[in-house]
């Protein structure tokens, strides 16, 4: 993005040292820029100025993903243990390691937030994948940010029926699994080893390119 043009002293300040109407147009493109460009920069962020958000993004600032993002080898990174997530459609709670442990075939686990239009495009999509490949592979998303009342709008947004939605306010969830950003997604093999991250997500064709691999 080109960066805004410097403007001098005499354009900015009017005679008597008030702000000039360009200057003004200046400031307010400056703090424009610093607030745009990611995933979660709807209304809905903006409205989601509660205590549970702030302990969130304090936590995920906090996670180390130094090293851990393009790991391809080894266990999971995070074990999840205590973490409790609310089953979005069910309200029932659920233990996170316990939701990421795989069932006999390899796992999903899709990173998503309420308030992420691309974790909206994202989920209708995921849904019909499982749908039509439930017999090779399982799929569990991990939720957090935002309330429980963003959540439960998100699943009746995009129509998810096919796959858990899991979430948690805490941010704890993705801090575990050295996740930072959303939507992301790692996938696990039926041993509990983890196999693969796609940051960004992942499309359907890296799926399965990349189940055809274990």
């Amino acid at each position: 993005m080109t960066s805004p043009r410097t403007v001098s002293p005499r354009s900015t300040t009017g005679a008597r040292g008030a702000p000039s109407a360009i200057g003004v147009l200046a400031l307010i493109l400056g703090a424009f820029a610093l607030v745009a460009g990611a995933c979660g920069s709807d209304d809905a962020t903006a409205s989601s100025g509660d205590t549970q958000s702030t302990d969130a993004q304090a936590s995920l600032d906090g996670a180390d993903s130094e090293g851990s993002v393009d790991s391809a080898d080894g266990e999971a990174e995070g074990t999840s243990e205590g973490v409790e997530m609310i089953d979005v459609a069910t309200g029932e709670k659920v233990d996170l390691q316990e939701a990421l442990t795989p069932d006999g075939k390899p796992l999903l686990a899709w990173f998503w937030a309420p308030f992420c239009p691309t974790c909206r495009g994202e989920a209708p999509e995921l849904d019909s994948y499982i749908s039509e490949n439930s017999d090779r592979v399982d799929l569990v998303g991990v939720g957090t940010r935002n309330d429980i009342e963003y959540a439960e709008d998100f699943l009746s947004d995009t129509g998810v029926s096919n796959f858990a939605l899991l979430w948690e306010p805490t941010g704890q969830s993705w801090v575990d699994n050295a996740v930072a950003a959303q939507p992301y997604m790692i996938l696990i093999d039926a041993n509990g080893e983890e196999v693969q991250r796609w940051p960004g997500g992942a499309s359907a064709v890296q799926i399965d390119n990349a189940l055809e691999t274990l």
